[in-house]
């Protein structure tokens, strides 16, 4: 009769190695877990940050077309002197400038230089711009985009053109101002000119976007394209073809906040 009691193990029987297997492959399993979870919070952190920016972004263009739609009011409203309006800042600056985009028009004897209100958020920008909205990026002209186009109208079959432009003017003193709050931006006219001509044989009136001189450049060419004048990349130029009757009207004015 064979007795029963422990079970003599023997040498090579695999036991040691299924043990050894065994935590071998927890050890896999738990590393691809880990793995994965990284893998899963970095890429969504960075997506959870980009829409975040996205978004940042978004309502910054929303902002900055409400408040220009405000400020216009001093170009379409002879009677009106000044206008306000509030822009949240959010972690960007805004800031004002005499400089930036260059325009040569053609009946015109000296170029205007438009000056902006610009909304910086990293490398992003959004501009107010000759009483048009801009978004560009820094440094990268041919990125940039018009949200809002400034007055310029164009209209061959009746042979008028209408260029009507805000002009910013800081008298050398640029403004800047960061942080989280809302700032109230006030615009206030001091003068405009008017230039009319009325010609019995149809010109051509052209607008030239000045070498480098903007950082919305591909957006300007959009606007103005979008408002039927000709645009020709090789030479930053457009036209608005057999013109009768050009009205030229340039508000000079200074933006505080």
């Amino acid at each position: 009769m064979t007795g029963i009691g422990p079970r003599e193990r023997n040498e090579g029987d695999g036991t040691d190695d299924r043990a050894v297997s065994e935590v071998i492959a927890f050890v896999l399993v738990f590393a691809i877990i880990i793995g994965s979870v990284g893998i899963l919070y970095m890429t969504g952190f960075q997506s959870m940050t980009d829409f975040q920016e996205g978004e940042q972004m978004r309502n910054a263009e929303r902002a900055m077309s409400a408040l220009g739609e405000n400020l216009n009011d001093i170009q379409r409203n002879s009677g009106i002197q000044e206008r306000s309006g509030e822009l949240s800042l959010r972690g960007g600056t805004v800031s004002t400038t005499d400089g930036g985009t260059e325009l040569n028009i053609s009946v015109l004897e000296d170029n205007v230089t438009l000056g902006s209100v610009t909304y910086q958020q990293d490398s992003s920008l959004i501009a107010y711009e000759g009483g048009g909205v801009f978004r560009g990026v820094e440094g990268e002209p041919d990125q940039s985009v018009v949200l809002d186009r400034p007055r310029l109208t164009c209209n061959s079959k009746s042979g008028t053109a209408v260029i009507s432009l805000i002009e910013i003017s800081s008298d050398g003193n640029e403004r800047s101002i960061g942080g989280d709050d809302t700032v109230e931006v006030t615009i206030v006219k001091n003068e405009t000119r008017v230039k009319t001509l009325s010609e019995s044989d149809p010109v051509d009136v052209e607008i030239t976007v000045q070498d480098d001189s903007s950082a919305y450049k591909n957006g300007w060419a959009t606007a103005l394209n979008q408002s039927e004048w000709s645009w020709d990349s090789d030479t930053d130029t457009s036209t608005c073809e057999d013109v009768s009757a050009i009205t030229v009207r340039i508000v000079e004015a200074e933006v505080e906040f």
